[in-house]
Formats: C-alpha cells, structure tokens, sequence
C-alpha cells in the first residue's frame, strides 16, 4: 500500500474499527452518520452505558446465538479441513522440506485453527457492515506497519489487542471493498503488552529451558506442562526414570525483520471452488502467519533437532501442545519417525460439553490419545479418561469426600472476565457478548438479601481485558468486599461457607469433586451445552446446583442462608446425585491416581513388569 496514495473521504460516513481510531474522550464529537464497527471501540466509561450510545454502533455481528455459532464453528471446521493440507504444502514448498501434513498439523496446526476462528469472526462482523448499503470511510492499517507475531503464543496474546484486530478488519474490509475511501490510522500509541500473561525474565527462563531441555535428552517420557501435583510428577519421574521437563526454549524472533517480499511466495492454492471465506483466508495466511514458522523456522529446527529427546516413546502435555514451539517440533518428529505417542491431557474445563470448542475439536484431532477429566466419546475411541489429575490432584476420589462447608465462612462469588474480542470459537459470551454477562453478575448481587449480601466475597478474575469488570459493578450494584490477595483459589473454595461460580471452570470442577457446596449460574443461551450434556445440566438445575440467570442464584442462596439450611439441602440425596453424576463425566479425582497413570504409561511404552520389552 503506498502511503502516497491516501484517499480523504470528508464527506462520507467514518466507519471505525477499534480503540485505535474511535475518539475516546466525550470531547472529541462523533459526527451524525458515523458509527463503530462493535462495542470493542468504546472506552471503558462507555461500555458502561452502552444503550445511551446505540447510534454508534453498526448492526454488528455478534456470535452469541446457538445457531449462528454451530454455524461458523462447522464453516471455519471444513476451512481447515481444506486448507491445513495445503497450508503444509506450502511451508514444505517454501522450506524446501517433505515434512508430513501430520508434522505441520503438530506444530503450526494450532495457530492456523485460531487464525482461522478469529478471521471467520472478523469476516462476518465486515459483512454485517456491508450489508448496511452504506460505504465507509475508515482509517486501515498501513501494509508495511503490519504486525507479525513471534510465535504461537504471541499471536493468541495479540488477538486480545487492538492492533492486531483493527489490522484483520483492516485486511478484510479491503479485500472485501468495504471502504469507499480510507486513510491510515496512528499505531505510535497501540498497547502492545502481554495481556492476561504474567511477566517473567526471558533470560531467567531462556536458561532454565535450555538446561531443563538437555537434560532430558535420555527420556522415554516427555511430560511437561503436565499441571499434575509436585508428588505425582516426582513418583512418576522416579518410576520411569524420566527427568521432569521444566519446558522448551522459545526461539527469540523478536529481532529477526519480517521479509514481506519473500512471504509472498508462500501462497495457498486453493480451488476455485472454495468458499469466499476460504478464498480470503488463504491468501491472507501470508500476511499473517507468525515469524517462529517462516523466517525463524531454520532455528527453531536447529535448536530443536539439537535438543531432541531422540528415546522418547511418550510426549504428553496439557497445553504445550499449544504455546511451545521447540516441544511441537519434538511431538512432531517423533510421530513423522514412527516412534512415538503424541498424548494430550485435558486443560481447564468446557471440554466434552460445550455445544461449540474448537479447541477440543483439533485436540482430540491432532494427538494419538486425548486424556479427558471423565467424560468419553463412543465415537473417538482416542479419548479415554484415566484420572482427572491437571489442575485436580490431591483432592483424592470424588466420590470419597465427605461434605464440607465452614459455617462462619464466607459467599464466594468467583468472577470470569474475556476479552472485548472473540477469540476462539467456543459457546461463552465472548466479545460484545461480555456485557449480556456482566449484567447477570449485577442481577445476582442486586437480588441478594442482606443476610446474604453481608457474608458475599468476590474473587476477580486476574486479569481485567478492558471492561473495567469491578467498576461496573460498583457502579450498579454499589461496593462489596473484594479478595485483593488472589492466593490459589483452592484455598479460599476449602474456607468457604458456599462456593458460587458464575460460569464453569476448572475451580468449580474442585469445589464439586471436595464436595463443598456449590451454587452456579450462567446462561445457556450464551454458554449453551452441547445436547449430550443437557440431561446431567437438567440434573444440576432440579438439585438447586445450577441456575440459568444470577437472581435465580440469588433467591435459592437467600433462601438457605434464611432458613439455616445449607448443609441440609447440599446433604440431601437429590443434591449429592447430582454432585456425583457431574464429577464422574467432569471430575473425576481419584486417589489411585500414580497407579493408573503407570499402567497407562507402561501400556503405551510396551513394558513388561516394569522393564522394556
């Protein structure tokens, strides 16, 4: 794009496109005809009062109904079905390797299937614009300011910034002539932070990975990332005489230029029958693709053939399947050699039951055996559940626990947050759709009677993705008391008179395996269950567990802090059914945890009393 060539559209209606263009101080006025292109433009204070600026904003696209979700999600499925194998053509082609699809499904697989959610998204929020009948005029990304991700990771974290997503509209409102005319937007103030990633040294880690990495070039086990106890990854390691792998080294591409020029070569040929969308993302896979595959791909094979584990029969991770490159490359060699087992462990919660994760899809897709926290799936036998143990040790066998509430404890109301952007294709109010939750939190507390009110404690979430979350609510529910300290949330669900989720995570899988009681509210419009999973839903709601809004929540808690009578209903067999039935398909704890996971690891390595054979 040549800068010369800016095109001034005074006189036509301004269409923006995120933060990084739409004034975001009441002193700069929106003119009449001028609209944003979704709630992700505003500023914090007007996410707050979003029905008081209705006349900026287009008639978005917004993925909160069922349908349309099953809808992209099975549209953006058959893209990659499609692409991924041309896709791997293409990077042989451009490296001038024979890898298999399979390797590249391993290693650059996860990333396409996240460009390919996000872009389908991004897609039909332009084309809800142009349906309108307006041209805009809007301010794009400059081509030579393009941002290009470092590796995986990077690109996950730059979803959730403006930049990244106003140079997607960007990209696909000129492909799809959305603007009549454009100029270039300033990036000299984009916010390029790491959001919802903690900080830590690179160099710190760079060394630890690296030391951590060689020494475990003798494993036949790889785990890392395991998100098992400290007791089990020592046992484990022991028995097997496997080093515990810290984690990989990233490969520093912060410093190496992106050659725009070159990248056009790495083209995908896709058919003529292909649908616009594939079309689009196909050619825009250049564009995009991040540095690690492209220009850093010559160091990261280097470092990772140096590195490799070459005895290795097992990888097995929970999500370095995902964020390390130098891992991927490991899994990926030694499937394409045909030694060994790539095993992914089930990491947070959703899986198995959301009606819409695509995160599952190319997890239970991609590996040789997907270890699930209970739930199976008749047709993928590579799905098995052994113990639920990534994030779940140590509570013992679920169906062990005896019921437990401290009585002078507290109402732990635990929070989520998201991303002003949809990220992923996955039923939860994402993006736009936030807000549709942040009144339901305001609804519960607002419907709590003193007695219940007076003993509330909110836990936040840990990182705030640009809603002002707690302003919101102060400012329509007035002031609560908030945990500043967020130690680990296990050890405020075990001090807890009550534990209340506002969505389903991994902390709630917990509460309900350590058997403490447990109040959860959601919509199931917005966080809609998949129809195999709607009986065990229907169960939960009949005992009183779940609720379909926050006052629903709230009377039922009013109710038994009223009448005293907690440990009563959560005690009874209605209730205590229920409880078991979720953690069977859910959370599935079990004490004898190390003994199935040795069975499990000895099967897959062909052992034979303990030696290899």
């Amino acid at each position: 794009m040549d800068r010369n060539n800016e095109v001034l559209g005074n006189d036509i209606p301004r269409l923006y496109l995120t933060r990084l263009d739409f004034p975001q101080s009441d002193e700069v006025e929106i003119k009449a005809g001028d609209v944003a292109l979704g709630a992700w433009c505003f500023p914090q204070f007007k996410l707050h009062r979003l029905n008081d600026y209705s006349n900026e904003l287009v008639g978005q696209y917004v993925q909160g109904d069922s349908n349309e979700m099953d809808s992209a999600n099975l549209a953006v499925a058959n893209a990659f079905e499609l692409l991924m194998p041309m896709l791997a053509k293409s990077l042989n082609d451009y490296h001038s390797s024979d890898w298999s699809e399979r390797f590249w499904k391993i290693t650059v697989g996860y990333w396409f299937r996240q460009y390919l959610d996000v872009l389908y998204e991004r897609y039909q929020v332009i084309l809800a614009a142009q349906k309108t009948g307006s041209r805009f005029h809007s301010s794009v990304t400059p081509t030579d300011e393009y941002w290009v991700a470092n590796d995986t990771d990077g690109f996950s974290v730059g979803l959730f910034s403006d930049r990244l997503n106003h140079q997607l509209f960007s990209q696909i409102g000129q492909k799809q002539g959305c603007f009549e005319t454009f100029d270039f937007v300033n990036l000299d103030n984009a916010d390029d932070s790491a959001q919802g990633r903690k900080k830590s040294s690179k160099t710190l880690r760079k060394v630890v990975f690296n030391i951590s990495s060689f020494l475990v070039r003798f494993n036949r086990i790889i785990l890392v990332r395991s998100y098992f106890q400290k007791g089990l990854i020592f046992k484990l390691s022991l028995r097997f005489a496997s080093v515990p792998l810290l984690g990989t080294p990233s490969i520093d591409c912060a410093g190496i230029p992106v050659n725009r020029a070159r990248r056009n070569k790495l083209t995908l040929d896709v058919p003529s029958g292909a649908t616009n969308f594939e079309q689009l993302a196909g050619d825009l896979v250049a564009q995009n693709i991040p540095k690690v595959f492209v220009e850093g791909y010559s160091d990261l094979m280097k470092m990772s053939q140096r590195l490799l584990p070459k005895r290795a029969k097992l990888f097995v991770t929970a999500n370095a399947f995902a964020a390390q490159e130098v891992y991927k490359v490991w899994a990926g060699l030694g499937v394409e050699q045909g030694h060994a087992s790539h095993v992914i462990l089930q990491h947070g919660a959703n899986y198995g039951h959301s009606k819409v994760m695509s995160e599952e899809e190319f997890e239970t897709t991609s590996t040789d055996y997907y270890l699930s926290t209970g739930w199976r799936d008749s047709a993928r036998p590579s799905i098995k559940s052994i113990a639920a143990s990534a994030f779940l040790g140590g509570i013992a066998g679920y169906e062990k626990n005896s019921p437990n509430s401290i009585d002078a404890g507290q109402i732990l109301w635990v929070l989520c947050s998201l991303p002003r952007y949809q990220y992923t294709q996955w039923s939860a109010a994402q993006g736009p759709g936030f807000i549709n939750y942040l009144d339901d939190q305001c609804g519960f507390v607002n419907a709590l009677a003193e007695t219940s009110r007076s003993k509330l404690k909110c836990r936040p979430y840990h990182y705030d993705y640009g809603w002002g979350d707690l302003y919101y609510f102060k400012d329509k529910c007035g002031a609560f008391p908030i945990d500043t300290e967020l130690k680990p949330l296990r050890q405020g669900i075990s001090a807890a008179k009550v534990v209340v989720f506002t969505y389903e995570s991994t902390s709630m899988m917990e509460s309900m395996a350590m058997n403490i009681p447990t109040v959860c509210y959601w919509n199931p419009e917005k966080w809609a269950w998949r129809s195999e999973a709607q009986g065990l839903l229907k169960q939960l709601k009949d005992a009183g567990i779940y609720h379909e809004s926050g006052p629903s929540a709230a009377v039922h808690l009013n109710a038994l802090m009223q009448s005293g009578e907690l440990m009563k209903w959560w005690c009874s067999e209605k209730v205590q059914a229920a409880r078991l039935a979720y953690c069977a398909q859910y959370a599935a704890t079990d004490d004898n945890a190390y003994k199935k996971w040795v069975w499990f690891f000895k099967d897959l390595l062909g052992w034979k009393d303990g030696l290899p054979a």
